[in-house]
């Protein structure tokens, strides 16, 4: 920070350079704006909207955003008008600029999650992601559509929810996990409105397997299952399956919770 304070009373064009690293090292995106002491806004933006395209694709790689403020312009190998091909002399410069850390980065799946519950991107916010059990189960599916995308076999967790107008399949990814939610404050909202007024109970489950049609429902809006699904989930109804059923109308019109099953350490493939 002295340094930051000498070289701006030296009237030295400063710039704050925000990159967005792969995995593999190279460098995907680059931004520079001019550096100002009490800018706090800058970074968070470029997240935002680094996230925001990386919502827009099939999956959201396991990159990382980094930040370093106070650089001489002089100092700055590549611009965000012209993006880096040489990432060794990305990759020297990071080193040679204190390296990567935890002040200086953070995870681009973080994130896309905090944007996508509508959060704002915070030092705390950040943190607390790695006790969220919802980011976990993120990060697993993500994890997993890496491994889909190259050609292996992944097993994922799915919710299945199942009601006497047919079965819906949900993943774990953004998306998946924005549809369940909002099919069950539906079902709340209109439980007794005509449209559903021949659903008496709606049980839901918690299965794991490396099914690619079970991938596939999950990604569509289907409300009823071909055979081969029904099978898998027939082969999960028993005790140990994660299970929660919710069944009965009740006099306040929600559903009531009848019991609830601790999730299967494994899953059949």
């Amino acid at each position: 920070m002295e340094k930051i304070k000498d070289r701006l009373t030296e009237k030295e064009d400063l710039k704050s350079l925000f990159i967005e690293l792969l995995p593999d090292n190279r460098v995907s995106t680059v931004m520079v704006v001019s550096y100002v002491l009490t800018d706090k806004d800058s970074f968070p933006v470029f997240m935002d909207l680094v996230a925001r395209i990386a919502m827009d694709q099939k999956t959201v790689p396991d990159n990382l955003l980094l930040h370093f403020e106070g650089i001489p312009a002089k100092d700055i190998p590549f611009t965000s008008e012209l993006p880096v091909k040489d990432s060794e002399k990305a990759l020297r410069f990071i080193v040679s600029h204190g390296g990567i850390t935890e002040n200086n980065s953070v995870p681009l799946r973080k994130a896309a999650y905090l944007r996508a519950c509508q959060k704002e991107l915070t030092a705390e916010n950040f943190q607390a992601l790695d006790h969220s059990s919802g980011y976990k189960r993120f990060v697993a599916y993500e994890d997993a559509m890496e491994k889909v995308a190259a050609g292996k076999q992944a097993k994922q967790f799915y919710t299945i929810v199942e009601t006497e107008q047919g079965i819906r399949v949900f993943n774990d990814g953004l998306s998946g996990t924005r549809k369940f939610r909002d099919y069950l404050q539906s079902t709340a909202d209109n439980f007794y409105s005509g449209s559903l007024q021949d659903v008496e109970s709606l049980n839901i489950y918690r299965i794991e397997t490396v099914s690619r049609r079970m991938l596939e429902l999950s990604n569509g809006n289907q409300t009823s299952m071909p055979q081969a699904a029904m099978e898998i989930l027939a082969n999960y109804k028993r005790p140990s399956l994660s299970t929660c059923i919710l069944q009965g109308k009740t006099s306040t019109g929600l559903l009531r919770l009848t019991h609830w099953n601790s999730p299967p350490e494994t899953g059949i493939s």
